[in-house]
């Protein structure tokens, strides 16, 4: 359980920081104009694609810290 619980922390933290230097967000906006009365409003999208690189990329970290944590377990035994 507890090998779980590190590499969920070791993912989040290494991949979270390796996506936001590495991956690059793009949020998106545009601007609707004389629309319902009202003149002008901003809608803001998210960015689907960084987020399915960057739990991609936490997903990736946490598996390989995982078997890291294992080999090392077996290892020492």
């Amino acid at each position: 359980m507890k090998k779980i619980m590190v590499s969920l922390l070791c993912g989040l933290l290494g991949g979270g920081t390796l996506s936001y230097l590495f991956l690059e967000n793009h949020p998106s906006s545009y601007i609707i104009y004389d629309q319902g009365g009202i003149d002008e409003r901003v809608v803001k999208e998210w960015d689907y694609h960084f987020l399915f690189n960057s739990s991609v990329l936490i997903i990736v970290v946490s598996a390989l810290t995982y078997v890291l944590l294992r080999m090392i377990e077996k290892r020492w035994r």
